[in-house]
């Protein structure tokens, strides 16, 4: 049975099978906009990153090229070293567990999405043959939601800065787009007040 007969079957619109979007519609861009307050990056369906704000940049450090291996949310994750002078992510053991559970079964939606996309399955491919616990999770062929996560970032200036992350979806323009938060009146948003100072300093 082939792959449209299947989604007709189940009452849903066939996806396409092309490759991965990556254009961010205008309102979609003006809303990011007016956020940047606020530490956040634009992914596609397959987490290459699309763009990021200033206080993202802030926040993690060591700016990679867009579009390239390097700058894939779950390739840096699981396969690449880490870049020098960013920030390290960590998280508690059962954060990390639950964060690559969800990233994989998302990539796996892509994949099913976008079967045609050759760099898709050279991404995929690339993390299975680089990463034990990658390969693992994929064989596990998991249907898990995007949900809130979190994690410390270790800032090479600032230090730890503990922050919940949310994950908000585009489904027309198939785009993921990752904001972080600090909990109100703690040591982590003071930092994130630091950073968007340096912003603001650097903007004018």
């Amino acid at each position: 049975m082939d792959r449209e007969l299947l989604y007709r079957l189940a009452g849903a619109v066939v996806p396409p099978s092309g490759t991965v979007p990556r254009d961010v519609p205008p309102g979609v861009q003006r809303m990011i906009d007016r956020m940047s307050d606020t530490p956040l990056a634009v992914f596609t369906a397959s987490w290459d990153l699309v763009q990021s704000n200033r206080l993202w940049a802030e926040l993690f450090g060591s700016p990679v090229d867009a579009g390239t291996r390097s700058s894939n949310l779950i390739w840096g994750h699981f396969a690449a070293p880490p870049a020098p002078g960013a920030s390290r992510i960590e998280r508690g053991a059962a954060h990390a567990d639950a964060f690559e559970r969800m990233m994989v079964s998302d990539l796996r939606r892509a994949a099913d999405r976008y079967p045609d996309d050759r760099a898709v399955t050279e991404l995929i491919n690339g993390l299975r043959e680089s990463d034990r616990r990658f390969a693992e999770l994929w064989t596990r062929y998991e249907t898990l939601p995007i949900g809130r996560s979190n994690k410390t970032v270790v800032h090479p200036d600032l230090g730890e800065i503990v922050l919940d992350c949310d994950i908000m979806t585009i489904e027309r323009a198939d785009l993921h787009i990752v904001l972080n938060w600090a909990a109100p009146s703690t040591g982590a948003a003071e930092k994130l007040a630091l950073l968007r100072g340096r912003v603001a300093t650097a903007a004018h």
